[in-house]
């Protein structure tokens, strides 16, 4: 039933929401990690 540019679409709006997945969701926990490491160190 599905046409190609279905199959298109529908790979565009995936890669679409993993990418802002990563961007909001995984990057700022990332930056908090390293910031809260940095912070470790430099009270040793």
């Amino acid at each position: 039933m599905l046409k190609d540019v279905d199959w298109t679409l529908l790979s565009f709006v995936s890669v679409t929401m993993v990418k802002e997945y990563w961007i909001y969701y995984r990057l700022p926990h990332v930056q908090y990690w390293s910031m809260q490491h940095e912070q470790e160190e430099k009270g040793d």
